[in-house]
């Protein structure tokens, strides 16, 4: 989900603003509230401090624990979602103040942009051409070695390779 949230935070950041995602863990009594809940959120915007250029909008993505990470990674992208329907009303209210949303009436545009960000991803890697990306050569794991880039001839040959494009495997 890191490309998603660089994504998201891009958008932000075109429009003038600063995006700061965390995802964390519910704590039992925040998921009291929605038990059949698997996620949820919570969204605040800052005024620019003294080191900022700009204002500073949190998003905390919160979800429940035990939770698989299929299931995670679909709630972050739902999530997300919501961040950016939270800032075009913003930007529709001419930037007067950050708007908790009626959630109900855009869950169904969440769900659909999850589901078909999520399934753009399983297309991506499912047929094992773009494998390479998200794999580790097992040689990695064979031996102990320091990650001193400034030293990169200490590292497992497999780190020194370029690694080959998907047209060429």
């Amino acid at each position: 989900m890191a490309h998603t949230i660089c994504g998201v935070q891009k958008i932000f950041y075109k429009k003038g603003l600063h995006l700061q995602v965390l995802v964390a863990f519910a704590q039992d009594a925040q998921m009291k509230a929605a038990p059949k809940k698997s996620c949820f959120l919570t969204t605040k915007i800052r005024d620019k401090e003294k080191y900022d250029v700009r204002r500073r909008v949190i998003a905390t993505i919160y979800l429940k624990k035990g939770i698989n990470h299929h299931l995670a990674r679909l709630c972050i992208a739902h999530e997300l979602y919501h961040t950016l329907l939270a800032l075009d009303a913003y930007i529709a209210g001419d930037r007067k103040e950050w708007l908790q949303l009626d959630r109900q009436s855009s869950e169904e545009d969440c769900n659909k942009f999850a589901k078909e960000l999520c399934l753009k991803h399983h297309n991506f890697y499912k047929n094992g051409v773009n494998r390479h990306r998200v794999e580790f050569p097992e040689e990695i794991f064979d031996e102990d070695f320091l990650l001193d880039l400034a030293d990169c001839d200490r590292l497992p040959a497999c780190l020194n390779e370029p690694i080959a494009e998907a047209a060429a495997a």
